[in-house]
C-alpha cells in the first residue's frame, strides 16, 4: 500500500496541482463542471417557487465533496447551512449537527421551527455516513428523510452519497423518492480525462511529452489517432473512469524531465489496485467493503455489521491497519478508515474482485 502515498518525486507545486483531497478552488475543480452548473440550476429554480432537494450520486473519488464545495460558494439562497461537526458525523448524529448550526434542541420541532423562519439550502456531504450501518441507523435515517419531506416547503435539501451505500439503502428507504432531481458523477470517458488533467497541468506552465513506443505508434496508427489520446483511452480503462483514480495515477506515473517538461506514464501495477487483496480472507474484504460504503466505523460497529464477536474482529482489523488499509481518522480511539492516498487503489482492488457490485 505504501506505493500509493503521495507522489514525493515529483515538485512540490506540480504535487499540489495532482491532490486528491477536495478541492475549494474552481481552478481545480476541472470534471464534472456541467453537474455542477446542474445543481445551481435547481437552486435558482427552487428559488424561484420550484420544488427542491438535490441529491449527488458518485463513486468516492469522483468529486462528490468537491462539488459540493464549489457549490458552497455560489449558492444564492438567504441562509446557507452546511453541519460539519467537529467530532466524527456518526457520533454527532444529523439532528445533533443541524441542532449545533441552529443554536435549537436536537429535536424535529426546534428544528423544524428554526428552519421555517428564512428560506435555507442544506448541503449534506456523505449521507450515508451520517447513520449506522444497522436496524437503528435505518430507522433514523427515515426519520430524516420524512423531516427532509416536511420541511421542503422552505429548505432545499442537497445531499451527496456514495453510489454503493445508495444501492443497499434504496431496497430498505426510499431515498431517491424525496428529491426533485438526481445527479449522478458518471465514470469519465478518455476525452473527458483528457480535458480534466490537462486543465490542471496547464496551471503548471510545463510541457507534456507523452510517451512513444511501438505499440503507442501501432495502435495511434489503427485507430488513426495520436499518442495523447491513446494515453488518456489507457487512462480511461487504467482508473475505470473515476477522476480520483486517475488524478493519482497521473501524478504517480509522471516524471519531470531535466528541460522541466512532464512525462507522464501509467504505473501498470498502480493501475492493478492492490494485488494482495484477492489473497485476504473474505471478512477482511467485507470490512473494507464496509468501509467503502458506509464512511469510516469503529470495531464495535464493524464487529455488528459482520456479526462477529469483538476479538474476531479485532485480529481482521490489526491486520488491515498493519497492512496500511484502515487507520483511526484522528486519534488511536477514533473511527477507522481507509487511509486517502490507498482509497483509490483499493476500490479498484475491490471492484476487480466484484466486492463492490
Amino acid at each position: 500500500a505504501a506505493r500509493w502515498r503521495p507522489a514525493e518525486h515529483l515538485p512540490h507545486e506540480y504535487q499540489r496541482l495532482f491532490s486528491t483531497t477536495p478541492t475549494t478552488e474552481h481552478r481545480l475543480f476541472t470534471a464534472y463542471r456541467e453537474e455542477l452548473q446542474e445543481a445551481l440550476k435547481q437552486e435558482g429554480e427552487w428559488l424561484e417557487g420550484a420544488p427542491g432537494n438535490l441529491l449527488i450520486v458518485g463513486e468516492h473519488g469522483s468529486g462528490r465533496t468537491s462539488l459540493l464545495n464549489l457549490l458552497e460558494l455560489e449558492l444564492h439562497a438567504p441562509r446557507i447551512i452546511r453541519p460539519e461537526p467537529l467530532e466524527w458525523r456518526r457520533a454527532v448524529g444529523i439532528f445533533g449537527a443541524l441542532a449545533i448550526e441552529l443554536g435549537v434542541k436536537p429535536s424535529m420541532g426546534p428544528l423544524g421551527a428554526a428552519l421555517a423562519r428564512e428560506r435555507s439550502t442544506v448541503l449534506i456531504d456523505d449521507l450515508e455516513q451520517w447513520f449506522k450501518a444497522d436496524a437503528e441507523g435505518l430507522r433514523q435515517l427515515d426519520r430524516f428523510l420524512d423531516f427532509v419531506v416536511r420541511t421542503r416547503t422552505h429548505t432545499n435539501w442537497v445531499m451527496s452519497i456514495e453510489r454503493g451505500a445508495l444501492a443497499v439503502l434504496q431496497e430498505l428507504v426510499p431515498i431517491p423518492q424525496v428529491v426533485r432531481r438526481v445527479v449522478q458523477l458518471k465514470p469519465l470517458s478518455g476525452k473527458e480525462l483528457d480535458e480534466a488533467i490537462l486543465r490542471r497541468h496547464a496551471l503548471s506552465g510545463r510541457e507534456v511529452v507523452y510517451p512513444t513506443t511501438f505499440a503507442t505508434r501501432w495502435i495511434a496508427r489503427l485507430q488513426r489517432t495520436n499518442e495523447q489520446e491513446v494515453f488518456f483511452s489507457m487512462l480511461a480503462r487504467a482508473s475505470g473512469g473515476n477522476i480520483g483514480r486517475a488524478v493519482a495515477q497521473w501524478a504517480h506515473g509522471c516524471e519531470v524531465t531535466p528541460s522541466g517538461s512532464v512525462k507522464p506514464s501509467i504505473d501498470l501495477g498502480l493501475s492493478l489496485g492492490l494485488p494482495f487483496i484477492q489473497r485476504m480472507e473474505p471478512t477482511e474484504i467485507a470490512t473494507l467493503v464496509q468501509v467503502i460504503r458506509f464512511g469510516p466505523q469503529d470495531e464495535a460497529e464493524l464487529a455488528r455489521a459482520l456479526t462477529l464477536n469483538r476479538s474476531e474482529m479485532a485480529r481482521h482489523v490489526h491486520y488491515l491497519t498493519a497492512a496500511g488499509l484502515l487507520e483511526p481518522l484522528n486519534h488511536p480511539g477514533s473511527p477507522l478508515g481507509i487511509p486517502q492516498p490507498v482509497r483509490p487503489a483499493v476500490m479498484q482492488a475491490l471492484e476487480q474482485l466484484g466486492a463492490r457490485s
